[in-house]
């Protein structure tokens, strides 16, 4: 399970008729950020030598959990479930 599917979902809707609603507006987008936790992303004010470098997931295979096993169908149960916490 991840966290998005654990948080709520909750609709909010500002229009921005004129620069008075932008503050408002400004507030949603921050409270998501802040409940997903991607903030520091979206905020221009974040140094970019502040922001962590992205990096491209590695992915595994079932040679990481057993190196004589190659295919999924070969890992038993407890082997699975270490392959997907990998």
């Amino acid at each position: 399970m991840n966290s998005q599917q654990d948080t709520p979902i909750t609709v909010s809707s500002v229009i921005l008729a004129s620069p008075n609603n932008w503050d408002e507006w400004l507030e949603v987008i921050k409270s998501k950020a802040n409940t997903n936790r991607i903030w520091k992303y979206v905020d221009l004010s974040t140094p970019k030598d502040a922001l962590p470098k992205l990096e491209e997931p590695v992915q595994v295979s079932p040679k990481d959990v057993n190196g004589q096993k190659t295919k999924l169908l070969e890992l038993n149960e407890d082997e699975k479930e270490e392959l997907c916490i990998l």
